[in-house]
C-alpha cells in the first residue's frame, strides 16, 4: 500500500460514547430499581445430557418481562436437558420457573413464571439496552455472586470484542460472537446477572470469568433483545399464553472468527480487497470473519476450509457476527452465496442454511441408568464427529465402567448404529441378561473403535427403558415407552436379587437341567421363550429337589494326611471340618481330552510349586458390579474383582468364598471366570457373613459344560493343625490375566488381631477378627488363599468357618433359599453385637487387673497374653444395656477367654441348648471392680440389607450394621437411614444428604421402612415434605423438599424368601389447591435498605473521609499465650502499631460471648507523635447499594483500602469451622469487598468517614466479605465507657449483661402441650435462623399466622426466627424442636435478631413467654434467661502442659455437648498422644468428672508417677466413651498445676496453684531428670534394696517422703553393683556350641518352677516361643527381649528431637537381682530427658526405666530398671552377648557375613575379666537371623 492515501480511522466514537457525571446517589437509585428484579435461580438438571451432568446448583437471573413473567439469565442456567427450578426474589418469595427457550449456540435462554405468585414485593422488569454499552462504561453486576443470593460488584467495560471465552474442551462453549470485557471479579452463582449502568438499564448478561483472575466475560445483548421480541409476540399470539414459540435460527455448521486485517493479510487476503471491505465496512472497523472449523457432515464440509477469508454473503460485505447472524437466522432452508478468498484466490460458493433447532437433540433414552440422545451441534463441533450419532451422556448400568461418558456408539448387537432408532431397534430384540457387544468411539482416541461386552439388567434394579422428550409448552421432558409392550426385555422374567434362579422355572419336558444352567443360557444367547410375571415367589420350592450325595462330607483328616504324602495330588469337595477324597475321572477318556489336555495347563507349563498347580483349578475370579440404584450400606465402588475359591462342587451347586471386600452387598450382578477352564458364567451372592470378612456366591455346576465341570474343583480345606508362627505358606491366587501367581512366605504372626478405624461413610469392616501376618505377599491389593506345600487350604481371608458350609450344604434351622432350583435352609447366626479389641496383660494390670486374672488368662492362652475389651456396643443390639466401653471380658461361663474365637464358640453352645434364653454369662471387669452379669446375643442371618426404597432420589435403608457400630441411634423411634442420593434428584437440590435418618415426615415418625411409606404415599406430586432428620452426630435438623414424581418416583427393591423385586412408584396428579394469601394481596414496597443519601458522593468527599479515618485505623499483632477454647479467646498479648508506627501495648477488656467483636484498651498519652480521631459509629447508615471502603491491614500490607457497594443487610452468619469460633444469632452484611487475611476488624466506613459496619470475615475463594452490623456493638460500648467512667481509677472490669434462652423450668400453657415432662436440673441453650415465608410455610406455618406477622412487623419483612438447634443439657430438645417457629415473645411479634437480642440482654434472669408453632400446631413456653456470661469460661486449669477448661457455649454448640463438662483444648505432656484436642474427659482415676473442680479434686489425691486411668469422648466418634492411662509428671518436667482466671481489669490472666499446699502431687518425691537413682539415695535402714527398686517402689504407691534435687547426675553409678556372672558373657564359641546343642539353651541351673509359688511362671516361660513353630534362636532370645514406650515431654525438646512419641525394641544385657540394663538404638531414645515405659516379651507387665546412659557416637543407649518391680518373675533373662572370637581362632563361614563393626578391630580382652561397658553393633534384626544359638554376636567389645 505504499504510496497510497491510508485512510485515517477514528477509533471509539461508538465505544467510547459522552455521559454526564455519574453520583453515588446516582448508583443508590439505579440499585433502588435493579436488586428487586434480581432473582437467585437454583436448578437441577434432572439427567445428564448433552455438555451436563446431572445435578444441583444456583445462579442468577432478572426479570425482563413483567406482565407476562419472563426471566433473563444463562444457557448453562436453563439447560439444554430436563430441568427443575425455583426463582427466589429478594423478600424470598419463591416460585417455580419454566424453562421457555435456550438458544442453540448463544449463552442465553429464558424461564417463564406467573407473576400472581409474586404477592408482597414491588419490582419493575429491567430493560434491555445493548446499543448503550461502550468502552469506559461504569458498570455494576448485580446477582447471587458466590451464593451470596445478591452481590454488586463494580467495573468499567475495557472491551466489546473479545474472542467468545473457550470454558471446556468436551462442554459447553459459545462462539461465531463477540464478549464484552470488564474487570469485575465474577464468581460461581453470578451467571445470569444483569450489568447495569447508572441509569439501570441493562447494557449486557454476566456470562463466565476466569477463576484465577478479575476477567469477567459478558454477553451482547443484541440477539437476546431479538429472542425476547419473538417470544413476547408469541407469547401473545397464544391462547392460554403457554404454547412453544419458534425462533429462527441458522447455521452452516461453520465456526468463524474475528481475525485482524494484519492477521487476514497472512492469510492471504488481497491488499484490494481489503480496501473495498474497509472502505464498505463502519469506521474503525479492525478485522474480518474468517473460517476456523466446519463440523464433518454440515452443508460446508468439503467446501469451506480453515483460513477462508468471508467477503461478501450475497453479494453485502459482512464482518460482524452479529450482521452474519441475522442474515442466517432470516434464511433459513434457503442458500445463501458466500464470496471467499482462500491463499488470495477469490471464489463463491451456495450453501443451504440448516435450522440450528434440527441439530439440537430435543429427546433422549434411558435405559438402566445410562442416558443416551443423538449428538447436538454443541458436541459435534467440539469433537469433530457427525451431527445425530448416538451420544452416551451418561453410561449408567448399562454400559458401566465399559463405555465412558462422551463416547459414539457405533455397533450394538452386531448391527449398525447411527440414529437413536437404531439402538432402540436393537434393545427391542434382547432378553434380561443377554451380553451383547458394543463398538465405540470416543474423541479422545477417535481413530480407533473399541469393543466390549454389554448386559441388559437381569435383576431389573431399574425401569424398562423410556424415551423423554422436551416440551417447552409444559417446561417439562414427557415420556413414553421406548420399547413395543410384546418386546422380550419387557416380558421376560425378572431375576431375583438374591439368586435369579427361582423366577426361570423348569418347563415341563426340561428333564433334569437345573435352573441355574437354563438362567445361564438364557444370560449367553438371546431368546424370547416364555413370559413370568414380575413378581416371582417360592411357591413351587417344596416340589425341588432336596437332597445331596452324603459323599461329598465324610473323608476323615487321616485320609487326608494320607493323600498330601502321595506324589499325586487329587482334589475334592468337602466341608472345612470334614473333607472328602474324591478319586478323579480318568481324564485321557475321549469326551475329555479337551479337559485333559487343558487342566493345570497354565500350571503345568511353568516352574512353578506343587500348591500352585493344586490350587489353580480351585480358584475363580469373581467380578462384581453394584448397580447405583443399589449401592447400599456404604458401599463407596460400583465395581471390584478379587479372587475367590471354591470349597464345594457337586453336580447341583458350586459354592465359591470370597472376600467381602469383593462382594460387599447381596445386591449385586457376579460373573464368574474359572482358572481351570475359559469361561464366564454368572453367580449368585447366597450367604454374606455378618462379622466375618466372606461371602458365598453360588453358581450352576451344569453351566460348565461336561469339559469345565471335570477340571474345575473345590479346595482341600486343612483347618487342622492351626497355623502357627514360623510355618511356611504358599499365598496363592489369581492375576487379572487368570494366571495362578504363588509365593512362598513364613507365618510371623498367626494371630494378629485386625484393627480398621472408621471411614467418614460407615461401611462394612472387618471387625473382631484375627488375621494371619506373613513375612512376604503381593501387596494390598491382592487377594487368594494359603497352602501347605501340598496344595491343602490352611487359610481364607482369616475366618471362614467350615460349620457354615456344612449347615449350607446339609441343612440348618433357618431361612428358605433357593440355590439352583433346590430350597436350601441357610444358617442363623448367634453372634455378640459388640466391638472387641486386645488389651496386652501388661497393659491391662495397670488398669488394675489382678494378678491372679493375669495368671489364669495366661494359662488359659500363652501365646496371645491378652484380654478382649469393649469398644462399643451395636446401636440396638442386645448387649447395647448390659457392656460399656472399656469393659474387660475375662470368662463365658466361667471359662476364661482370650480370643474372639472364644466369645463365638460361646455362642455356638447356645444355639445348641434348648433351654437357653440367647444369653451369655460374663465375668467383666470394670473400673477395678469385677461383676458377673448376662449379656444378650442377637441372630443374624447371611442375607444382609433386605430391603430399600428410593425416594425422592435418596436410597433409604435400615440402619446396617457399620452404622449401628457407631453405638448411637435416634431416639424417635430408630428411624430410617439415607444411605445415598442421586445427583439431580430433589433430595440433592434441597440437601438431603446421605449418613443421616430420616425420623419424621410432615409431624409424623418413620421409625421402620413401612412406617416412612404409609407417610410418603400420602405426599403429592410437587408437594413440599417437611422432613426431621438427625445426622450421625446426633444432631437433629428439619427441612423441606418437594416430591418429584415425573422424574424421581417412588420405587423400592424388596428382598424376601420369594422375590426380589424394584417395584416404581408412578406420577401422581397435582393436586390444585387455593392458595389463601392470593385472596388479600398485600403489596409491600422493598426499598427500605436503600435509604436516601446526602447527595452524590465524589472522589474529593472519600479523599477527604479516609484522611481522618487512616490514621485511627491501628494493625494489631495478637499472641495468644496458651490453647483455649476455639483458640482465639484465651490469654492473649498485644500491641498496637498506629499509622506512624507507634506501638503501644492494649490490653483486652471485653469480648462478646457469641458475636465477633471485642475491645482493647490503652493509654492514649502513649501517642505522642500522631494526631488522629476517634471513627464514629453509624449502624443506621447501612443500607443496600452503598458505596464504602474497608480500612485495614488487609494481607498484612499495615494499611489497605478497599471498595465496595453493600449487597444485601440480612445474610445468614458465615460459618467458618465445625470445631472452632461461628458467630449465631444475628444477621451479617455482605459485599463483594474483596477482604482477606489481616483485615478482620477492619473498620467499613462510609464517604462521610462513619463506620457503617465491623469487617469480619470472607470467603478466600471469591470477593464476598461478611461484615458485622454495629447495633450491639454501640450498645457494648456505652455500657464499657459507663462502667469505666464509674470506676475510681478508671480500668475496672465491666459487666454488660447478656442473655440466651436457657430452657428450664419450663411450663406448657395449655392450648398445645407435647407429652414431654421437665427437669429444672438440667438446661438447653437456642440457636435461631432467619427463613423466609416461603420456608416458614413448608415447615407448617398457618396463613392466618403469616398474615398476622405480616401486617405486625416491619414494612419489607420477608420472614420468621426459626430454631435451629438446642445444645444438649436437658429435656428442652422435646419441647423446642429444629424448624419452631418462633411466633411472639411475652406477646409481641418478633421476626428479627437484633429485637430478640434487645430482649434478651435485657431479661437476664428472668422468665420470658414464647409463642410457637410447630407443623402447623400452636404451643406456649415459658424460658428462662441465663447469663450468657456464666457459660462462658473465664479460667483454665494447667497442668504438665495441658489446659483443660469448663466446656464453651460456642463448643457445646458445635458439639452438641453440655455447657460446662471438663473440655481438653490442649493435651500437653499430661494427656499426650493419647487424649486428641476438643475431647471430654469424663471419668478420671475411677470418679465422674462433670466440672472442672471434679478433675482438680482427683488430681490432689494423685502422687508423682502415678499412671490413672481416664475416659473421655471425642466429637466425632461421640456415642463411644475411650479409656486410656495417664502417667502423672515423674520427674517434674513441668512445675505444680496452676488454675489461670480472667482478670477484664487489668486485661491479664492471673494464675494461682490448683491444688492446695498438702497435695500429695505436690509434696511426694520428685524422681531426677537423668535416671532416678542417684537423687533417691538409700535410706540407712534400707538394707540391700537397689535405688532403682526405690524408683519403681515410688512409681507404683503413693508416698511423700522427701523432695529430690532437679539436678541430677551419675554420682552414684559407681554404687551400682559393677559385677556379674562370667558365663553371662565369657563363654567361648564352643561353650556357646555346646549350649546350642543342649535342650536348655543357658548354663544358668533353672528355678523348681513345679513348686507351688512358681507355678504360674512355670507355665509361663518362654511358651509363646515354645508353643510355636519357631526357631531355637527365637525361643533363646525371647526372655531377653523388652518393647520400650518413650515419651518426651515438649519441655525438654532439645538436641532437635524432631518426634515426642516413640518405641522400639530392646535387649536385656544385664540382669542381677537389683538392676537390669537393655540395650536399644537412639532412635528410640534420643535424649536422656524421657519417660520411659518398658514391657517384657517373657511376662505381662509394664515398669518404669530410665535412661543411664547415651553413646556420644554410637547409635545405642542404655535403660535401667528394677528386677525387683518384676515380683518373682524369673523368666526375664539377659541376653548372651557372643564378642568376636579371637584372632588365634579360625572364624567359620558362618560367621563371615554379618555386619562389619562400627569401631575398630581389636583383639578381645581375657575372658574372665570382662565387663559390660559399651556394646556396638549395625543392625541388631540382623544378628538374630545370622546364628542359630540365640546368641547376639558383638563386633567389637571396648572397656572404659
Amino acid at each position: 500500500m505504499a504510496g497510497e492515501e491510508e485512510p485515517c480511522v477514528e477509533m471509539g466514537p461508538e465505544e467510547f460514547k459522552e455521559s454526564t457525571g455519574v453520583t453515588a446517589e446516582d448508583w443508590r437509585n439505579a440499585l433502588s430499581k435493579v436488586v428487586p428484579a434480581v432473582v437467585v435461580i437454583h436448578t437441577t438438571s434432572c439427567r445428564a445430557f448433552d455438555t451436563y451432568s446431572a445435578g444441583s446448583g444456583y445462579a442468577t437471573g432478572f426479570v425482563v418481562d413483567k406482565k407476562r413473567g419472563i426471566i433473563l439469565t444463562n444457557r448453562h442456567v436453563v439447560k439444554p436437558g430436563p430441568v427443575v427450578a425455583e426463582a427466589m426474589f429478594l423478600n424470598r418469595e419463591e416460585i417455580p420457573v419454566y424453562p421457555m427457550y435456550r438458544d442453540p449456540v448463544h449463552d442465553f435462554g429464558f424461564f417463564r413464571y406467573d407473576p400472581g405468585l409474586i404477592h408482597f414485593l414491588s419490582y419493575e422488569e429491567i430493560p434491555l439496552s445493548p446499543e448503550a454499552a461502550c468502552v469506559g462504561l461504569e458498570i455494576r453486576v448485580v446477582g447471587n455472586d458466590s451464593g451470596e443470593k445478591v452481590s454488586i460488584l463494580a467495573g468499567t467495560l475495557a472491551r466489546l470484542d473479545r474472542d467468545a471465552p473457550r470454558y471446556d474442551k468436551d462442554g459447553y462453549n459459545d462462539f461465531n460472537t463477540f464478549y464484552i470485557q470488564a474487570a469485575s471479579g465474577t464468581k460461581g452463582g453470578s451467571s445470569g446477572s444483569p450489568v447495569i449502568d447508572s441509569q439501570g438499564r441493562a447494557v449486557a448478561l454476566n456470562a463466565g470469568s476466569k477463576p484465577s483472575r478479575s476477567s469477567a466475560f459478558y454477553l451482547p445483548l443484541e440477539r437476546v433483545v431479538r429472542a425476547l421480541k419473538l417470544l413476547q409476540k408469541g407469547r401473545d399470539s397464544s391462547t392460554d399464553g403457554l404454547g412453544a414459540v419458534y425462533i429462527p435460527r441458522g447455521t452452516l455448521q461453520v465456526t468463524l472468527l474475528h481475525k485482524g486485517f494484519d492477521e487476514t493479510h497472512r492469510l492471504g487476503l488481497r491488499i484490494e480487497t481489503e480496501q473495498i471491505v474497509r472502505d464498505a465496512s463502519r469506521p474503525g472497523e479492525t478485522g474480518m470473519l474468517v473460517v476456523d472449523s466446519a463440523v464433518p457432515g454440515g452443508p460446508a464440509q468439503h467446501l469451506l476450509q480453515p483460513g477462508d477469508v468471508l467477503v461478501r454473503v450475497n453479494g453485502k460485505v459482512i464482518t460482524q457476527f452479529l450482521e452474519m447472524e441475522t442474515l442466517l437466522d432470516d434464511s433459513v432452508d434457503h442458500k445463501i452465496e458466500l464470496q471467499i478468498e482462500r491463499g488470495g484466490t477469490p471464489f463463491t460458493v451456495d450453501l443451504p442454511v440448516q435450522d440450528l433447532h434440527s441439530i439440537t437433540p430435543d429427546s433422549f433414552l434411558e435405559v438402566s441408568g445410562a442416558v443416551m440422545h443423538p449428538l447436538s451441534y454443541q458436541q459435534a463441533r467440539n469433537f469433530r464427529f457427525h451431527c445425530g450419532l448416538v451420544y452416551v451422556a451418561e453410561p449408567g448400568y448399562l454400559l458401566g465402567a465399559k463405555v465412558p461418558r462422551h463416547s459414539i456408539i457405533k455397533r450394538f448387537g452386531g448391527e449398525e448404529i447411527s440414529r437413536l432408532e437404531d439402538l432402540i431397534s436393537v434393545l427391542s430384540k434382547l432378553t434380561r441378561g443377554a451380553q451383547v457387544p458394543l463398538e465405540y468411539i470416543s474423541y479422545k482416541d477417535r481413530h480407533r473403535t473399541k469393543s466390549v461386552l454389554v448386559t441388559t439388567d437381569r435383576h431389573e434394579w431399574y425401569g424398562p427403558p423410556l424415551v423423554y422428550t422436551r416440551n417447552d409448552s409444559t417446561g417439562l421432558w414427557t415420556r413414553k415407552p421406548a420399547l413395543p409392550p410384546e418386546s422380550p426385555l419387557l416380558s421376560s422374567g425378572m431375576i431375583s436379587v438374591e439368586q435369579g434362579l427361582e423366577n426361570c422355572r423348569a418347563p415341563p419336558g426340561a428333564g433334569e437341567a437345573s435352573l441355574i444352567e437354563r438362567m445361564c443360557q438364557k444370560f449367553n444367547r438371546v431368546s424370547a421363550d416364555g413370559v413370568t410375571s414380575v413378581e416371582s415367589s417360592f411357591e413351587c420350592v417344596a416340589e425341588l429337589q432336596n437332597f445331596h450325595d452324603d459323599s461329598d462330607v465324610g473323608a476323615t483328616k487321616n485320609q487326608i494326611e494320607e493323600d498330601s504324602s502321595g506324589d499325586s495330588i487329587v482334589m475334592a469337595n468337602f466341608s472345612l471340618d470334614e473333607p472328602r477324597v474324591e478319586k478323579p475321572e480318568d481324564s485321557t477318556s475321549s469326551e475329555n481330552v479337551f479337559s485333559g489336555d487343558y487342566q493345570g495347563s497354565a500350571a503345568v507349563a511353568t516352574n512353578v510349586s506343587v500348591a500352585e498347580r493344586v490350587i489353580e483349578p480351585t480358584l475363580v475370579m469373581v467380578e462384581v458390579h453394584v448397580p447405583p440404584s443399589c449401592t447400599l450400606d456404604g458401599v463407596h465402588s460400583l465395581h471390584s474383582l478379587g479372587t475367590g475359591v471354591i470349597v464345594y462342587h457337586s453336580p447341583d451347586m458350586g459354592l465359591v468364598v470370597v472376600d467381602k471386600t469383593t462382594v460387599v452387598i447381596s445386591a449385586s450382578d457376579v460373573m464368574l471366570s474359572f482358572a481351570a477352564f475359559p469361561i464366564e458364567i454368572p453367580g449368585e451372592v447366597v450367604f454374606l457373613h455378618p462379622v466375618h470378612n466372606y461371602a458365598l456366591v453360588a453358581y450352576d455346576p451344569s453351566a460348565l459344560g461336561a469339559d469345565g465341570a471335570s477340571v474345575v474343583r473345590a479346595a482341600k480345606l486343612l483347618p487342622e493343625p492351626p497355623l502357627c508362627r514360623g510355618d511356611a505358606v504358599y499365598l496363592v491366587g489369581l492375576s487379572r490375566s487368570l494366571q495362578a501367581t504363588s509365593r512362598k512366605s513364613i507365618v510371623t504372626n498367626a494371630h494378629a488381631a485386625i484393627n480398621i478405624g472408621p471411614s467418614d461413610s460407615p461401611r462394612y469392616r472387618a471387625t473382631n477378627i484375627e488375621v494371619i501376618e506373613l513375612d512376604a505377599d503381593f501387596g494390598s491389593t491382592f487377594s487368594g488363599v494359603l497352602s501347605d506345600e501340598h496344595g491343602r487350604v490352611q487359610a481364607i481371608w482369616g475366618s471362614f468357618s467350615g460349620q457354615i458350609l456344612d449347615e449350607i450344604i446339609s441343612g440348618a434351622n433357618g431361612p428358605n433359599l433357593l440355590i439352583n432350583g433346590v430350597r436350601r435352609q441357610m444358617p442363623p447366626i448367634r453372634i455378640l453385637e459388640v466391638e472387641l479389641y486386645p488389651r496386652l496383660l501388661s497393659k491391662a494390670r495397670s488398669f488394675g487387673l489382678s494378678n491372679n486374672w493375669v495368671q489364669t488368662l495366661v494359662k488359659k492362652d500363652p501365646i496371645r497374653r491378652q484380654v478382649l475389651c469393649v469398644k462399643g456396643c451395636l446401636a440396638g443390639s442386645k448387649a447395647e444395656n448390659a457392656l460399656q466401653p472399656g469393659d474387660m471380658i475375662l470368662a463365658i461361663n466361667k471359662e476364661p477367654i482370650t480370643c474372639f474365637g472364644d466369645i463365638e464358640d460361646g455362642c455356638r453352645v447356645l444355639n445348641q441348648c434348648d433351654e437357653s434364653d440367647g444369653k451369655l454369662g460374663m465375668t467383666i471387669f470394670r473400673r477395678g471392680c469385677e461383676i458377673e452379669m448376662l449379656v444378650g446375643t442377637d441372630v443374624r442371618d447371611g442375607n444382609g440389607t433386605k430391603r430399600v426404597i428410593s425416594w425422592c432420589g435418596c436410597i433409604v435403608q435400615d440402619p446396617h450394621p457399620a452404622v449401628r457400630a457407631l453405638g448411637f441411634l435416634p431416639d424417635e423411634g430408630h428411624g430410617v437411614y439415607v444411605a445415598r442420593l442421586s445427583s439431580g434428584s430433589p433430595a440433592h437440590r434441597y440437601g438431603l444428604y446421605d449418613r443421616q435418618w430420616i425420623v419424621e415426615v410432615n409431624g409424623k415418625r418413620t421409625p421402620d421402612l413401612d412406617a416412612f411409606v404409609e407417610v410418603t404415599k400420602e405426599i403429592d406430586d410437587g408437594e413440599f415434605a417437611r422432613v426431621k432428620t438427625v445426622k450421625l452426630t446426633g444432631k437433629p435438623q428439619v427441612l423441606t423438599l418437594k416430591q418429584d414424581l415425573h422424574y424421581w418416583p417412588t420405587w423400592e427393591v424388596r428382598r424376601n424368601p420369594y422375590t426380589a423385586m424394584a417395584s416404581k412408584g408412578d406420577s401422581r396428579a397435582i393436586n390444585p389447591s387455593v392458595n389463601a394469601m392470593a385472596e388479600e394481596k398485600a403489596w409491600v414496597e422493598i426499598g427500605a435498605e436503600f435509604k436516601e443519601g446526602g447527595g452524590g458522593s465524589t472522589a474529593e468527599d472519600w479523599r477527604n473521609a479516609l484522611g481522618k479515618v487512616v490514621p485511627a485505623v491501628v494493625v494489631i499483632r495478637t499472641t495468644t499465650c496458651r490453647a483455649f477454647d476455639t483458640e482465639s479467646a484465651g490469654p492473649v498479648v498485644a500491641e498496637a502499631m498506629f499509622l506512624n508506627r507507634e506501638e503501644i501495648p492494649v490490653y483486652p477488656v471485653y469480648r462478646d460471648p457469641v458475636h465477633d467483636f471485642g475491645f482493647f484498651r490503652y493509654d492514649p498519652g502513649s501517642i505522642q507523635f500522631l494526631s488522629y480521631e476517634e471513627i464514629p459509629l453509624a449502624p443506621e447508615a447501612a443500607s443496600v447499594g452503598l458505596e464504602i471502603r474497608v480500612v485495614g491491614n488487609d494481607s498484612g500490607e499495615k494499611v489497605s483500602i478497599l471498595a465496595g457497594t453493600l449487597a444485601r443487610l440480612d445474610r445468614d452468619a458465615p460459618y467458618y469451622k465445625k470445631n472452632g469460633y461461628n458467630d449465631f444469632n444475628t444477621f451479617y452484611i455482605q459485599a463483594a469487598s474483596g477482604t482477606k487475611g489481616g483485615s478482620s476488624g477492619s473498620p467499613v466506613v462510609d464517604s462521610l468517614g462513619r463506620a457503617v459496619a465491623l469487617n469480619a470475615g470472607s470467603k478466600t475463594s471469591s470477593s464476598s466479605a461478611f461484615f458485622l452490623p454495629l447495633e450491639r456493638v454501640v450498645r457494648a460500648l456505652k455500657l464499657l465507657r459507663k462502667g469505666i467512667d464509674s470506676c475510681t481509677d478508671g480500668w475496672g472490669a465491666v459487666y454488660i449483661p447478656r442473655g440466651t434462652l436457657q430452657l428450664y423450668d419450663l411450663n406448657l400453657k395449655p392450648n398445645c402441650s407435647p407429652s414431654t415432662t421437665s427437669d429444672n436440673s438440667r438446661k438447653e441453650k437456642v440457636t435461631l435462623l432467619h427463613k423466609g415465608f416461603e420456608e416458614t410455610r413448608r415447615l407448617g406455618l398457618r396463613i392466618e399466622t403469616e398474615q398476622m406477622v405480616r401486617h405486625a412487623s416491619r414494612q419489607g419483612e420477608t420472614g420468621m426466627l426459626v430454631v435451629d438447634s438446642a445444645v444438649p443439657g436437658g429435656p428442652a430438645h422435646h419441647l423446642l424442636q429444629p424448624g419452631d417457629v418462633l411466633v411472639r415473645v411475652n406477646g409481641d411479634v418478633i421476626t428479627q435478631f437484633l429485637k430478640m437480642e434487645t430482649l434478651l440482654d435485657d431479661s437476664v434472669d428472668r422468665k420470658i413467654e414464647l409463642q410457637i408453632e410447630r407443623g402447623g400446631t400452636p404451643f406456649t413456653v415459658d424460658l428462662t434467661v441465663q447469663d450468657l456470661h456464666s457459660i462462658t469460661p473465664d479460667s483454665f486449669l494447667e497442668v504438665s502442659g495441658a489446659v483443660i477448661h469448663p466446656l464453651s457455649y460456642q463448643q457445646a454448640r458445635n458439639f452438641r455437648f453440655r455447657c460446662g463438662l471438663v473440655y481438653v483444648a490442649e493435651p500437653g505432656y499430661l494427656l499426650r498422644a493419647k487424649v486428641p484436642r476438643l475431647s471430654i474427659i469424663k471419668k478420671f482415676g475411677g470418679e465422674e468428672i462433670s466440672r472442672l473442680e471434679d478433675l482438680v479434686s482427683v488430681l490432689s489425691k494423685l502422687t508423682r508417677g502415678a499412671r490413672v486411668p481416664l475416659e473421655y469422648i471425642s466429637y466425632k466418634d461421640r456415642h463411644r466413651s475411650k479409656s486410656v492411662l495417664v502417667t502423672i509428671d515423674r520427674h517434674e518436667w513441668y512445675g505444680p498445676p496452676l488454675i489461670y482466671t480472667r482478670d477484664d481489669s487489668t486485661g491479664l490472666w492471673t494464675g494461682k496453684p490448683a491444688l492446695p499446699p498438702d497435695s500429695l502431687l505436690l509434696s511426694s518425691g520428685m524422681i531426677s531428670v537423668e535416671q532416678g537413682l542417684e537423687n533417691d539415695r538409700v535410706p540407712p535402714d534400707a538394707g540391700e534394696a537397689s535405688p532403682i527398686e526405690h524408683m519403681c517402689q515410688n512409681f507404683n504407691q503413693e508416698s511423700a517422703d522427701g523432695v529430690t534435687s532437679v539436678e541430677s547426675s551419675f554420682e552414684g553409678v559407681a554404687e551400682l553393683q559393677n559385677s556379674r556372672d562370667n558365663s553371662d558373657v565369657g563363654a567361648t564359641k564352643d561353650q556357646i556350641e555346646e549350649d546350642s546343642s543342649a535342650d536348655s539353651p543357658t548354663e544358668e541351673k533353672m528355678e523348681d518352677l513345679t513348686s507351688s509359688e512358681n507355678a504360674f511362671l512355670g507355665d509361663y516361660q518362654g511358651s509363646a516361643a515354645v508353643a510355636t513353630n519357631a526357631s531355637v534362636a527365637e525361643r533363646v532370645i525371647e526372655p531377653a527381649l523388652v518393647m520400650l514406650e518413650v515419651h518426651i515431654p515438649p519441655s525438654c525438646m532439645h538436641d532437635g528431637v524432631h518426634s515426642q512419641h516413640s518405641s522400639g525394641t530392646g535387649v536385656i544385657v544385664y540382669h542381677s537381682s537389683d538392676l537390669g540394663l537393655i540395650v536399644v538404638d537412639k532412635a528410640t531414645v534420643v535424649i536422656s530427658a524421657s519417660d520411659v515405659m518398658l514391657s517384657f516379651a517373657a511376662f505381662p507387665i509394664e515398669i518404669p526405666g530410665e535412661v543411664v546412659f547415651l553413646h556420644p557416637v554410637h547409635n545405642y543407649a542404655l535403660v535401667a530398671y528394677d528386677p525387683s518391680a518384676l515380683g518373682a518373675a524369673s523368666v526375664v533373662r539377659a541376653a548372651k552377648l557372643l564378642p568376636s572370637p579371637s584372632k588365634t581362632t579360625t572364624t567359620p563361614q558362618s560367621y563371615t557375613h554379618s555386619m562389619s563393626p562400627l569401631v575398630g578391630s581389636q583383639a578381645p580382652p581375657p575372658v574372665v575379666e570382662q565387663r559390660v561397658a559399651e556394646i556396638s553393633y549395625s543392625v541388631l534384626g540382623k544378628k538374630f537371623n545370622d546364628f542359630d544359638h540365640g546368641v547376639l554376636k558383638l563386633e567389637s567389645l571396648n572397656y572404659g
